[in-house]
């Protein structure tokens, strides 16, 4: 059964974490108390395999759980074959997105500094929080399917040999219509994918935000088709969203 090892946790960056009893998991957030949760990023939670931590440690290397600085040590999920979009529930209720495999090695690194080889940016995953919740060890974890973002049409198959009837994968456009403070400001044509990224960077590349600073908290949900967006100081609703229109 694929599970969670050990949660692990540290107050700075750069250096190793702590395995503890129980975290909690903050949607669109991270790990509560731990020095890389953020709302502004999408690596906010780090994922690694015990099987690559017990690697290191054939080698002669006395390794464990958050010694590689990540917050989630699990077991049985061979983490480096998912792709990024995939979902992943922890226990009853926290839902995670794999955004971005490995990462670039810090020369700082606790680790490195220590036995002179860190396995994290090579073998490590990072995620989003979609939905939060307690988390310790011996979890369950559960690959969930893909969001589903190609049709199969019935297409006719012309070349040089002749014409076929063929069926072919296509894929799925929707309007995405970005409103900015109530105010329409375009309607984009896009894939049902990593919707937030490209708002923002629409925002950004059009001059009306300029930096993550900016930014209070980013919410998504994919039921109702929407994602919001709240600046810092704002008293009432969000001031900024993208309307997703079905």
């Amino acid at each position: 059964m694929a599970k969670i090892i050990a949660v692990c946790k540290s107050e700075e960056k750069g250096t190793g974490k702590k395995a503890v009893a129980e975290g909690i998991l903050k949607e669109d957030y991270g790990l509560v108390g731990d020095a890389h949760a953020d709302c502004c990023t999408h690596r906010q939670v780090s994922l690694l395999a015990m099987e690559s931590i017990d690697k290191t440690r054939g080698l002669g290397f006395e390794v464990g759980p958050g010694d590689f600085a990540e917050n989630l040590t699990t077991q049985g999920v061979e983490l480096l074959s998912l792709p990024v979009g995939t979902k992943i529930s922890v226990g009853k209720d926290i839902l995670l997105e794999v955004t971005q495999i490995g990462k670039k090695c810090h020369s700082g690194c606790a680790i490195l500094r220590e036995i002179g080889k860190c396995i994290m940016p090579k073998e490590g995953i990072f995620a989003r929080v979609i939905h939060g919740g307690p988390v310790r060890a011996g979890d369950r974890i559960k690959i969930e399917k893909m969001d589903n973002e190609t049709e199969t049409f019935p297409i006719l198959k012309i070349t040089e040999k002749g014409s076929s009837n063929i069926e072919d994968m296509v894929a799925k456009e929707f309007p995405l219509t970005i409103i900015l403070n109530n105010q329409e400001l375009a309607t984009l044509l896009c894939s049902p994918a990593n919707l937030r990224y490209l708002a923002v960077g629409f925002l950004l590349s059009q001059g009306l935000l300029k930096s993550k600073d900016e930014i209070k908290r980013i919410i998504v949900d994919d039921r109702r088709g929407w994602c919001g967006w709240k600046r810092k100081g704002a008293k009432s609703l969000p001031e900024m969203f993208c309307l997703r229109r079905l």
